[in-house]
């Protein structure tokens, strides 16, 4: 996984961190409201990173982070509701 020192703080903290089963169930129930596309780009960018994702999409690094940050307080706010 790579980190990425423009990512949320909240996701950096995944990496350092281990996710306990109970965060990973609700990960996984708040992935599900997401669209296809926001689960794979988020999904990829954790994988690979920002710059490696935008040249594969033909974009900036920062138009991925930003895309990226939007899907991060999406899951943020559906963990609150959950």
């Amino acid at each position: 996984m790579t980190t990425d020192p423009g990512a949320p703080v909240f996701a950096q903290l995944s990496a350092n961190f281990p996710l306990s089963e109970d965060d990973k169930i609700l990960i996984q129930q708040c992935r599900a409201h997401l669209s296809a596309e926001e689960d794979h780009l988020v999904m990829e960018y954790h994988r690979k990173g920002a710059e490696e994702v935008a040249r594969d999409r033909g974009i900036t690094a920062n138009a991925v982070r930003i895309r990226v940050h939007r899907i991060h307080r999406k899951i943020q706010e559906l963990m609150i509701k959950e």
